[in-house]
């Protein structure tokens, strides 16, 4: 039998105040340092748009942009990055956005587990019900992927935070 790794709070984490300092407004240095991926322009000016506090930004859609790649990126780079934070991700169709986003979600993680910081990738559970958190912190500290339409708008209501990362596909 395999025991699972004893983690110290990822507060208490002696790396963790330096990572987050490091990364928190510089999203395009996550993806280059964490995850070993290179942003296009697009990519990179979208980051950091995204980084500004209290920012508000469209994208307009389009195929083959890497915007899939970037709201997965942007996800992850959020929840590690900042404290006690939730991300609520949204689209009109759970199936495409488990096939689509979650996907991305688990391939950073994964690239992220490859790199030098493999350490933080140790707290990151990312669940097949639409959902990823940080190990210690799951009630407070998370990403999570609801549908929206004019049928379950409610679903959406309640959410709020001083660490409040929405993002809408």
């Amino acid at each position: 039998m395999i025991k699972a790794k004893k983690l110290v709070p990822l507060l208490r984490h002696p790396k963790w105040k330096a990572f987050a300092k490091r990364y928190a407004h510089d999203p395009e240095r996550f993806a280059r340092e964490a995850q070993g991926i290179y942003l296009s322009e697009q990519q990179e000016d979208l980051a950091a748009l995204i980084a500004a506090p209290g920012s508000r930004v469209a994208v307009p859609s389009g195929h083959g942009t890497g915007k899939t790649t970037s709201i997965a990126n942007l996800c992850v780079w959020h929840l590690t990055t900042y404290a006690l934070s939730g991300t609520l991700l949204t689209a009109n169709d759970m199936d495409q956005m488990k096939a689509t986003v979650w996907k991305e979600i688990a391939l950073a993680v994964g690239r992220i587990k490859q790199g030098p910081h493999a350490w933080i990738a140790d707290y990151i559970e990312v669940l097949a019900d639409g959902t990823a958190r940080i190990r210690g912190y799951e009630a407070e500290w998370f990403i999570e992927a609801k549908t929206a339409n004019e049928k379950n708008a409610n679903k959406m209501a309640g959410r709020h935070g001083k660490r409040l990362l929405i993002i809408a596909d």
